[in-house]
Protein backbone atom coordinates (compact mmCIF):
# COMPACT_ATOMS: atom_id res chain seq x y z
CA UNK A 1 0.00 0.00 0.00
CA UNK A 2 2.63 2.33 0.67
CA UNK A 3 5.15 1.85 -2.17
CA UNK A 4 1.47 2.62 -3.95
CA UNK A 5 1.28 5.88 -2.35
CA UNK A 6 4.86 6.49 -2.91
CA UNK A 7 4.74 5.69 -6.84
CA UNK A 8 0.93 7.96 -7.04
CA UNK A 9 2.73 11.06 -5.07
CA UNK A 10 6.00 10.39 -7.74
CA UNK A 11 3.07 10.61 -10.39
CA UNK A 12 1.77 13.87 -8.63
CA UNK A 13 4.90 15.78 -8.76
CA UNK A 14 5.15 15.00 -12.52
CA UNK A 15 2.08 16.20 -13.52
CA UNK A 16 2.73 19.69 -11.63
CA UNK A 17 6.19 19.84 -13.54
CA UNK A 18 4.25 19.36 -16.64
CA UNK A 19 1.53 21.78 -15.67
CA UNK A 20 4.00 24.45 -15.38
CA UNK A 21 5.26 23.77 -18.41
CA UNK A 22 2.01 24.02 -19.74
CA UNK A 23 1.60 27.40 -17.82
CA UNK A 24 5.17 28.97 -18.89
CA UNK A 25 4.52 27.90 -23.00
CA UNK A 26 0.96 29.69 -22.42
CA UNK A 27 2.94 32.85 -20.62
CA UNK A 28 5.31 33.08 -23.08
CA UNK A 29 2.09 33.55 -26.37
CA UNK A 30 0.79 35.85 -23.92
CA UNK A 31 3.45 37.88 -24.37
CA UNK A 32 3.43 38.68 -27.78
CA UNK A 33 -0.39 40.02 -27.31
CA UNK A 34 -1.96 36.66 -29.00
CA UNK A 35 -4.29 36.52 -26.00
CA UNK A 36 -4.51 37.50 -22.24
CA UNK A 37 -4.11 34.16 -20.39
CA UNK A 38 -2.42 34.54 -17.32
CA UNK A 39 -1.17 37.89 -18.18
CA UNK A 40 -0.39 38.71 -14.82
CA UNK A 41 2.47 35.70 -14.77
CA UNK A 42 4.20 37.23 -17.77
CA UNK A 43 7.14 38.47 -15.22
CA UNK A 44 7.47 34.88 -14.43
CA UNK A 45 7.62 33.58 -17.57
CA UNK A 46 11.52 32.17 -17.74
CA UNK A 47 11.27 31.29 -13.93
CA UNK A 48 8.11 28.91 -14.26
CA UNK A 49 9.98 27.04 -16.85
CA UNK A 50 13.12 26.84 -15.66
CA UNK A 51 12.24 26.82 -11.92
CA UNK A 52 9.05 25.18 -11.42
CA UNK A 53 9.29 22.94 -14.47
CA UNK A 54 13.17 21.62 -15.07
CA UNK A 55 13.97 22.39 -11.52
CA UNK A 56 11.12 19.98 -10.28
CA UNK A 57 12.07 17.31 -12.97
CA UNK A 58 15.71 17.47 -12.06
CA UNK A 59 15.53 17.50 -8.63
CA UNK A 60 12.76 14.23 -9.15
CA UNK A 61 15.16 12.48 -11.56
CA UNK A 62 17.93 12.71 -8.98
CA UNK A 63 15.80 11.93 -6.04
CA UNK A 64 14.94 8.57 -7.55
CA UNK A 65 18.40 7.60 -7.55
CA UNK A 66 19.16 7.76 -3.75
CA UNK A 67 16.52 5.41 -3.26
CA UNK A 68 14.45 6.45 0.24
CA UNK A 69 11.17 6.64 0.25
CA UNK A 70 11.33 9.77 2.05
CA UNK A 71 13.40 12.06 -0.22
CA UNK A 72 10.40 12.19 -2.89
CA UNK A 73 8.92 14.66 -1.39
CA UNK A 74 11.95 17.16 -1.54
CA UNK A 75 11.12 17.77 -5.33
CA UNK A 76 7.41 19.19 -3.91
CA UNK A 77 9.57 22.26 -2.63
CA UNK A 78 10.18 23.52 -6.29
CA UNK A 79 7.16 21.73 -8.02
CA UNK A 80 4.69 23.40 -5.45
CA UNK A 81 5.97 27.11 -6.68
CA UNK A 82 3.47 26.71 -10.01
CA UNK A 83 0.74 26.87 -7.35
CA UNK A 84 1.89 29.84 -5.75
CA UNK A 85 2.38 31.82 -9.19
CA UNK A 86 -1.22 31.11 -10.39
CA UNK A 87 -2.17 32.49 -6.61
CA UNK A 88 -0.23 35.67 -7.95
CA UNK A 89 2.24 35.23 -4.63
CA UNK A 90 5.52 35.38 -6.97
CA UNK A 91 7.51 35.98 -3.72
CA UNK A 92 6.47 33.12 -1.49
CA UNK A 93 7.03 31.00 -5.08
CA UNK A 94 10.80 32.51 -4.99
CA UNK A 95 11.36 31.16 -1.49
CA UNK A 96 9.93 27.99 -2.27
CA UNK A 97 12.20 28.09 -5.27
CA UNK A 98 15.40 29.23 -3.27
CA UNK A 99 14.64 26.06 -0.90
CA UNK A 100 14.11 23.61 -3.98
CA UNK A 101 17.71 24.92 -4.96
CA UNK A 102 18.75 24.07 -1.76
CA UNK A 103 17.87 20.54 -1.82
CA UNK A 104 18.94 20.00 -5.55
CA UNK A 105 22.51 21.35 -4.14
CA UNK A 106 22.16 19.12 -0.94
CA UNK A 107 21.13 16.18 -3.39
CA UNK A 108 24.22 17.33 -5.49
CA UNK A 109 26.72 17.62 -2.46
CA UNK A 110 25.80 13.83 -0.86
CA UNK A 111 26.73 12.48 -4.41
CA UNK A 112 29.76 14.69 -4.49
CA UNK A 113 31.23 13.11 -0.96
CA UNK A 114 30.58 9.91 -1.94
CA UNK A 115 32.54 9.76 -5.26
CA UNK A 116 35.27 13.41 -5.30
CA UNK A 117 35.14 13.32 -9.15
CA UNK A 118 34.96 17.00 -11.28
CA UNK A 119 31.93 16.14 -12.48
CA UNK A 120 30.11 16.06 -9.71
CA UNK A 121 31.81 19.10 -8.34
CA UNK A 122 30.26 20.66 -11.45
CA UNK A 123 26.73 19.70 -10.12
CA UNK A 124 27.08 20.83 -7.00
CA UNK A 125 28.55 24.41 -8.46
CA UNK A 126 24.77 24.03 -11.10
CA UNK A 127 22.99 24.13 -7.96
CA UNK A 128 24.71 26.90 -6.52
CA UNK A 129 24.05 28.71 -9.69
CA UNK A 130 20.57 27.48 -8.91
CA UNK A 131 20.19 29.11 -5.69
CA UNK A 132 21.74 32.06 -7.07
CA UNK A 133 19.34 32.66 -9.39
CA UNK A 134 16.55 32.90 -8.06
CA UNK A 135 17.75 35.01 -5.22
CA UNK A 136 18.15 37.66 -7.51
CA UNK A 137 15.77 37.21 -10.61
CA UNK A 138 13.13 39.98 -8.94
CA UNK A 139 15.57 42.55 -8.68
CA UNK A 140 18.01 41.65 -11.33
CA UNK A 141 16.80 39.81 -14.70
CA UNK A 142 19.65 40.23 -16.87
CA UNK A 143 21.91 38.53 -14.32
CA UNK A 144 19.42 35.73 -13.25
CA UNK A 145 18.86 34.91 -17.13
CA UNK A 146 22.42 34.30 -17.53
CA UNK A 147 22.41 32.43 -14.40
CA UNK A 148 20.39 30.38 -15.82
CA UNK A 149 21.99 30.12 -18.78
CA UNK A 150 25.00 28.70 -16.77
CA UNK A 151 22.92 26.41 -14.71
CA UNK A 152 21.92 24.32 -17.85
CA UNK A 153 25.36 24.20 -19.14
CA UNK A 154 26.89 23.28 -16.19
CA UNK A 155 24.19 20.71 -15.87
CA UNK A 156 23.87 19.43 -19.41
CA UNK A 157 27.69 19.41 -20.08
CA UNK A 158 28.59 17.65 -16.52
CA UNK A 159 25.63 15.03 -17.55
CA UNK A 160 27.29 14.47 -21.19
CA UNK A 161 30.74 14.20 -20.07
CA UNK A 162 29.84 11.77 -17.22
CA UNK A 163 28.86 9.68 -20.45
CA UNK A 164 32.47 10.03 -22.15
CA UNK A 165 34.61 8.50 -18.85
CA UNK A 166 34.40 5.33 -20.78
CA UNK A 167 35.58 6.74 -23.99
CA UNK A 168 39.03 7.57 -22.91
CA UNK A 169 38.49 11.24 -22.95
CA UNK A 170 41.89 13.26 -21.92
CA UNK A 171 40.96 14.74 -18.32
CA UNK A 172 42.73 18.03 -19.50
CA UNK A 173 40.02 18.23 -22.06
CA UNK A 174 37.34 18.35 -18.81
CA UNK A 175 39.68 20.62 -16.64
CA UNK A 176 39.15 22.95 -19.76
CA UNK A 177 35.60 22.94 -19.85
CA UNK A 178 34.75 23.21 -16.42
CA UNK A 179 37.14 25.73 -15.71
CA UNK A 180 35.95 28.14 -18.51
CA UNK A 181 32.46 27.76 -17.33
CA UNK A 182 33.87 28.29 -13.72
CA UNK A 183 34.81 31.73 -15.57
CA UNK A 184 32.14 32.58 -16.82
CA UNK A 185 30.47 32.48 -12.83
CA UNK A 186 33.38 34.06 -12.00
CA UNK A 187 32.90 37.36 -14.62
CA UNK A 188 28.80 37.36 -14.02
CA UNK A 189 29.52 37.57 -10.55
CA UNK A 190 31.87 41.10 -11.12
CA UNK A 191 28.70 42.32 -13.09
CA UNK A 192 30.40 43.08 -15.80
CA UNK A 193 27.74 42.47 -18.19
CA UNK A 194 29.70 43.99 -21.66
CA UNK A 195 33.03 41.99 -20.76
CA UNK A 196 30.80 38.89 -19.47
CA UNK A 197 28.91 38.83 -23.00
CA UNK A 198 32.36 38.78 -25.22
CA UNK A 199 33.61 36.21 -22.66
CA UNK A 200 30.72 33.97 -22.48
CA UNK A 201 30.00 34.09 -26.84
CA UNK A 202 34.01 32.87 -26.88
CA UNK A 203 33.76 30.34 -24.40
CA UNK A 204 30.40 29.02 -25.37
CA UNK A 205 32.36 28.47 -28.72
CA UNK A 206 34.99 26.61 -27.48
CA UNK A 207 33.04 24.04 -25.74
CA UNK A 208 30.28 23.55 -28.13
CA UNK A 209 32.96 22.67 -30.32
CA UNK A 210 34.83 20.67 -28.16
CA UNK A 211 31.41 18.79 -27.14
CA UNK A 212 31.06 17.97 -30.77
CA UNK A 213 34.44 16.50 -31.12
CA UNK A 214 34.36 14.10 -27.87
CA UNK A 215 30.65 13.40 -26.87
CA UNK A 216 29.02 9.97 -27.67
CA UNK A 217 26.56 11.67 -29.93
CA UNK A 218 29.17 11.97 -32.43
CA UNK A 219 28.98 7.68 -31.57
CA UNK A 220 24.99 7.51 -31.36
CA UNK A 221 24.75 8.64 -34.77
CA UNK A 222 26.14 5.77 -36.23
CA UNK A 223 24.28 3.31 -34.21
CA UNK A 224 20.19 2.21 -33.99
CA UNK A 225 17.26 4.08 -32.97
CA UNK A 226 16.65 5.48 -30.32
CA UNK A 227 20.59 6.18 -30.23
CA UNK A 228 20.99 7.49 -33.67
CA UNK A 229 18.01 9.75 -33.09
CA UNK A 230 19.45 11.08 -29.50
CA UNK A 231 22.77 11.58 -30.96
CA UNK A 232 21.43 14.15 -33.89
CA UNK A 233 19.42 15.50 -31.27
CA UNK A 234 22.75 16.28 -29.37
CA UNK A 235 25.25 17.69 -31.86
CA UNK A 236 22.04 20.13 -33.28
CA UNK A 237 21.68 21.05 -29.82
CA UNK A 238 25.49 22.08 -30.07
CA UNK A 239 24.90 23.89 -33.33
CA UNK A 240 22.50 25.69 -31.52
CA UNK A 241 24.73 26.82 -28.67
CA UNK A 242 27.07 27.73 -31.64
CA UNK A 243 24.56 30.02 -33.00
CA UNK A 244 23.99 31.39 -29.48
CA UNK A 245 27.39 31.95 -29.16
CA UNK A 246 28.10 33.99 -31.84
CA UNK A 247 25.04 36.13 -31.61
CA UNK A 248 26.91 37.44 -28.09
CA UNK A 249 30.69 37.54 -29.88
CA UNK A 250 28.28 39.80 -32.43
CA UNK A 251 26.67 41.64 -30.30
CA UNK A 252 23.25 41.03 -32.65
CA UNK A 253 20.54 43.31 -32.34
CA UNK A 254 18.15 40.03 -32.57
CA UNK A 255 16.93 39.79 -28.81
CA UNK A 256 15.08 36.61 -29.70
CA UNK A 257 17.84 34.85 -31.23
CA UNK A 258 20.28 36.18 -28.47
CA UNK A 259 18.01 34.34 -25.36
CA UNK A 260 16.00 31.76 -27.22
CA UNK A 261 19.12 29.74 -29.53
CA UNK A 262 19.55 28.96 -26.41
CA UNK A 263 16.69 28.09 -24.50
CA UNK A 264 14.91 26.90 -27.43
CA UNK A 265 17.48 25.51 -29.09
CA UNK A 266 20.19 24.08 -27.14
CA UNK A 267 17.89 23.27 -24.12
CA UNK A 268 15.11 22.00 -26.15
CA UNK A 269 17.06 19.77 -28.23
CA UNK A 270 19.24 18.54 -25.05
CA UNK A 271 15.26 17.72 -24.08
CA UNK A 272 14.35 15.45 -27.31
CA UNK A 273 17.24 13.84 -26.97
CA UNK A 274 17.07 12.95 -23.00
CA UNK A 275 13.27 12.86 -22.88
CA UNK A 276 13.03 9.02 -23.70
CA UNK A 277 15.58 8.01 -21.10
CA UNK A 278 14.67 10.19 -18.14
CA UNK A 279 10.52 9.85 -18.88
CA UNK A 280 10.45 6.40 -18.27
CA UNK A 281 12.77 5.82 -15.44
CA UNK A 282 10.47 8.59 -13.67
CA UNK A 283 7.28 6.80 -14.61
CA UNK A 284 9.03 3.23 -14.85
CA UNK A 285 7.43 2.59 -17.34
CA UNK A 286 9.02 1.37 -21.06
CA UNK A 287 9.03 3.28 -24.15
CA UNK A 288 9.40 2.28 -28.15
CA UNK A 289 10.38 4.92 -30.24
CA UNK A 290 8.16 5.76 -33.26
CA UNK A 291 11.19 6.98 -35.68
CA UNK A 292 8.91 8.95 -37.99
CA UNK A 293 6.44 10.83 -35.98
CA UNK A 294 9.72 11.59 -33.56
CA UNK A 295 11.72 12.51 -37.04
CA UNK A 296 9.08 14.83 -37.65
CA UNK A 297 8.36 16.75 -34.84
CA UNK A 298 11.82 17.41 -34.02
CA UNK A 299 12.55 18.69 -37.84
CA UNK A 300 9.57 20.70 -38.01
CA UNK A 301 10.95 22.47 -34.27
CA UNK A 302 14.40 23.17 -36.33
CA UNK A 303 12.87 24.37 -39.14
CA UNK A 304 10.02 26.58 -37.08
CA UNK A 305 12.70 28.34 -34.51
CA UNK A 306 14.88 29.12 -37.68
CA UNK A 307 12.11 30.80 -39.07
CA UNK A 308 11.06 32.17 -36.03
CA UNK A 309 14.39 33.97 -35.58
CA UNK A 310 14.57 35.44 -39.49
CA UNK A 311 10.65 36.86 -38.79
CA UNK A 312 11.87 38.32 -36.14
CA UNK A 313 14.68 40.23 -37.28
CA UNK A 314 12.63 41.07 -40.06
CA UNK A 315 10.34 42.34 -38.34
CA UNK A 316 7.62 40.11 -40.23
CA UNK A 317 3.98 39.86 -38.44
CA UNK A 318 4.65 35.74 -38.88
CA UNK A 319 6.71 35.65 -36.08
CA UNK A 320 3.65 35.34 -33.80
CA UNK A 321 2.51 32.44 -36.26
CA UNK A 322 6.17 31.26 -35.75
CA UNK A 323 6.10 31.16 -31.72
CA UNK A 324 2.74 29.44 -31.70
CA UNK A 325 3.82 26.48 -33.67
CA UNK A 326 6.58 26.32 -31.37
CA UNK A 327 3.94 26.06 -28.65
CA UNK A 328 2.10 23.58 -30.43
CA UNK A 329 5.18 21.48 -31.25
CA UNK A 330 6.37 21.31 -27.96
CA UNK A 331 3.52 20.42 -26.53
CA UNK A 332 2.99 17.15 -29.23
CA UNK A 333 6.20 15.89 -28.41
CA UNK A 334 5.52 15.62 -25.01
CA UNK A 335 2.17 14.20 -25.40
CA UNK A 336 3.63 11.80 -27.81
CA UNK A 337 5.80 10.28 -25.11
CA UNK A 338 3.63 10.24 -22.81
CA UNK A 339 0.70 8.28 -24.91
CA UNK A 340 3.37 5.96 -26.27
CA UNK A 341 3.84 5.06 -22.56
CA UNK A 342 0.76 4.59 -22.00
CA UNK A 343 0.02 2.30 -24.73
CA UNK A 344 2.92 -0.04 -23.77
CA UNK A 345 1.67 -0.16 -20.45
CA UNK A 346 -1.68 -1.46 -21.85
Amino acid sequence: MFSANFFRFRIFIIILAFFSLFIGLIIGVTRIGIWSLFSYLQPHHSAILVGSFFGTLITLERVITIKRIWTIFLPILNGSSILLFLLNMPHIAQISLILGGFVLTAIYLSFFIQRKSLINFMFVVSGIIYIWSFWFYTTSLIESMYAWVLFFLFTIIAERLELTEYLNVPDFFKRLIAGSLITLVVILLAKNYIQFKLIFGIISLVTSTLMMRYDIAVKNILSKEPHRFRGWAILVGYIWLIVFALSHLFDLPNVDILIHSFFLGFVMNMVFAHAGIILPVVLRKSVEMNPKYTYSIWITFQIILLMRFFTFLLNHSLFKFFIIVNFFIILAFFLQQILVMRNRAD
